[in-house]
């Protein structure tokens, strides 16, 4: 390799910037797999406690796939399903409890504003969740249905993305290395270039795939700060509904927090002054109202 160097002296520094890009796609992939079994791991307990079997019953399916020896396809599939499985449950406990037609009809592509829902209809949402499951099942799948079922069916969308981009930009027999090869991918073609195998014409090839597949996958660092927002929120017992409404728990049980809004007052000029009245920023009284009670 001393020598393979000598003809050609950038190859260390490609070499490592080979095993730097393999090493943060396969970060990427195993922090974004962590969070999901996360967040599949404080879901599951709540519903699997339930006394009702059609809700006891919901369960999330975890990641499992390897990172270091499954492929890559294989491994954004699996992504896919458990997301889509995960997405179908919430659209079937919205059904199943009669609640879908309260809703808007873009909730899960665009979440739901309680101020254009109205306070009587998210009323009767939580008196038909409270109804039927437990309060700390119906505070989650309150987070889920008002705001987190938005996150799943952006995942969807970027898993879409990810896979129609990577075949249009990674063709050829990059294209098998990426989607096809055990053990993840260009394992072995590392494995070459550390041995002084691999020409600088490969090395090159190698990092301008492994870019390319690196910006793919970079929505899935933004998911997965979001799932770990989820998660958390579930072990708080606090859920941000929208924008401008949280979701708290305290001793008498779950309330809607109207978080402090400030709103702008424009005075007309008078004749006393030849200045532009400044606008006035006045806060206005937050609002709070319980939706669901009990132990």
């Amino acid at each position: 390799m001393i020598f393979d160097d000598l003809f050609y002296p950038d190859n260390p520094k490609r070499r490592e910037e080979v095993a730097r890009l393999k090493a943060d796609i396969r970060s990427i992939i195993i922090n974004y797999q962590t969070a999901w079994n996360n967040f599949v791991d404080k879901f599951n307990p709540i519903f699997r406690s339930l006394d009702d079997p059609k809700y006891s019953q919901i369960q999330l399916i975890p990641i499992k796939k390897n990172v270091d020896t499954d492929n890559l396809k294989d491994c954004l599939d699996e992504i896919n399903n458990t997301v889509v499985d995960c997405k179908g449950k919430i659209e079937k406990i919205v059904s199943d409890m009669g609640i879908k037609e309260l809703l808007p009809t873009d909730w899960v592509e665009s979440g739901i504003k309680i101020d254009e829902m109205g306070e009587a209809a998210v009323a009767r949402v939580f008196k038909i969740l409270g109804g039927s499951i437990s309060i700390v099942a119906s505070g989650v799948v309150a987070g889920l249905v008002f705001n987190g079922i938005r996150i799943f069916f952006g995942l969807i969308n970027a898993y879409v993305s990810i896979m129609s981009n990577l075949a249009i930009s990674v063709t050829g027999a990059a294209f098998s290395m990426v989607f096809g090869a055990a053990t993840f991918f260009i394992s072995d073609l590392i494995a070459s270039a550390i041995t002084g195998a691999i020409e600088r014409k490969e090395l090159n090839e190698a990092i301008e795939v492994l870019k390319k597949v690196e910006n793919e996958l970079e929505p899935l660092r933004e998911y997965t700060v979001k799932l770990g927002g989820i998660t958390q929120n579930i072990v708080d017992g606090c859920y941000k509904l929208d924008d401008t409404h949280i979701l708290m728990k305290d001793k008498y049980g779950y309330f809607i927090q109207e978080i402090s809004r400030r709103k702008t007052v424009s005075f007309a000029k008078t004749s006393v002054s030849a200045d532009v009245a400044e606008p006035i920023l006045m806060t206005t009284q937050p609002k709070k109202w319980y939706v669901l009670t009990g132990a």
